[in-house]
């Protein structure tokens, strides 16, 4: 579903949200774990942006670097906790297994 923030110009760069100022990954709860955050600039609660997803924005402003860099950092390490915790129940899930095999 496209937003009201969302064009279908040609003429509107392609941007990442990560890389706005109006993007937030705060507010967002567990969607923010798996990269997704909200617009300060409106939409609904329940609407959620790809913080890496290439999309036409007309409201995009470009964030400060070391902004940018803070919020790549902060993802990075939720999808890797996120990854830790998949692959834990996953050996888990396989110990559980070859013990009803037995």
């Amino acid at each position: 579903m496209m937003s009201d923030s969302t064009v279908t110009s040609s003429t509107q760069p392609v941007v990442q949200c990560v890389n706005c100022k109006n993007f937030s990954f705060r507010g967002s709860g567990e969607m923010s774990r798996i990269g997704f955050g909200k617009c300060l600039n409106g939409g609904a609660k329940w609407e959620f942006y790809g913080s890496t997803a290439p999309r036409l924005c007309r409201r995009f402003d470009l964030a400060d670097d070391s902004l940018i860099e803070s919020r790549l950092r902060w993802r990075q390490a939720k999808l890797d906790e996120l990854s830790q915790m998949v692959r834990t129940e996953d050996r888990l899930g396989a110990e559980n297994d070859a013990g009803a095999q037995s």
